[in-house]
């Protein structure tokens, strides 16, 4: 297999791109598909408003890895852009030193690069690039409850809104309990065990861990809170992940929330 057979160097350049780039630019990403230009975007590695280009005739930049069984297809971006010197990357020799070179004769709106190497978490296969999303994500939800309430960008339905206005405008964060109920309901939900939620939230358990209405409501409004974001996530990622990745989501979550004080049913 060769080194950069999972096309991860391309991230050695990444903060450069985000650098120098200007608004809107075209970059062209050597052996590397849409969807992790697109993973890229979504963890916040590559800038938004950085375009794809399927092509080096229609990019501005060229991110560009080299072996030896492409050197025909890795000389196509210097012949289009009159340079085979990288404005930035690093270029492997077979005992896997590298060193950077910037091309200071290079054109100023096109640059031309070779790879460089994954700097910490960048030597994953697709299924721990996976994880590191997940993780990026659990992150992010974890510090909006940590912060409560969590900021709501826009709300679909006022009756909802009115419904939540105690738990919004409460004092202080909630208590443990109404956090670990929330995780797991938001977990059950996930896995669609409607009926052992529905008989949970009949039992005498669920009043003793939820004691009186304002921390009943406000669990309710963190699952939502869980599987509406876990679910617009999946929409955003276009279906790159699955509903079971979800339930790891809310286990990441409950992870970094509760610290081992997780409920389960």
């Amino acid at each position: 297999m060769q080194r950069q057979y999972w096309s991860n160097n391309v991230t050695g350049v990444l903060p450069w791109l985000n650098a120098n780039c200007p608004p809107g630019a075209r970059v062209y990403f050597h052996e590397v598909n849409v969807e992790s230009y697109r993973t890229y975007v979504l963890v916040g590695m590559l800038r938004g408003d950085i375009r794809y280009a399927p092509d080096p005739e229609q990019a501005d930049y060229v991110a560009l890895q080299w072996h030896r069984s492409s050197a025909t297809a890795s000389r196509r971006p210097g012949t289009r852009f009159g340079t085979r010197r990288p404005a930035t990357g690093s270029t492997w020799t077979k005992f896997h030193r590298s060193s950077s070179t910037l091309a200071p004769d290079c054109r100023e709106d096109r640059k031309v690069f070779a790879m460089g190497r994954w700097d910490r978490i960048l030597d994953r296969k697709p299924q721990e690039l996976k994880d590191y999303v997940l993780d990026k994500v659990a992150d992010q939800l974890v510090d909006d409850l940590r912060h409560f309430p969590p900021r709501i960008e826009e709300w679909l339905d006022a009756n909802l809104e009115a419904r939540y206005a105690n738990v919004l405008s409460r004092l202080g964060r909630p208590q443990l309990d109404t956090y670990r109920v929330a995780c797991e309901l938001a977990r059950e939900e996930m896995l669609r065990e409607y009926e052992l939620i529905d008989r949970f939230c009949r039992s005498e358990e669920y009043r003793r861990l939820l004691p009186d209405e304002l921390e009943q409501q406000t669990a309710h409004f963190i699952t939502r809170y869980l599987v509406d974001s876990a679910l617009a996530f999946q929409e955003h990622a276009q279906g790159k992940f699955r509903r079971r990745d979800l339930v790891t989501l809310v286990e990441k979550v409950e992870d970094r929330l509760l610290r081992g004080y997780r409920l389960r049913l």
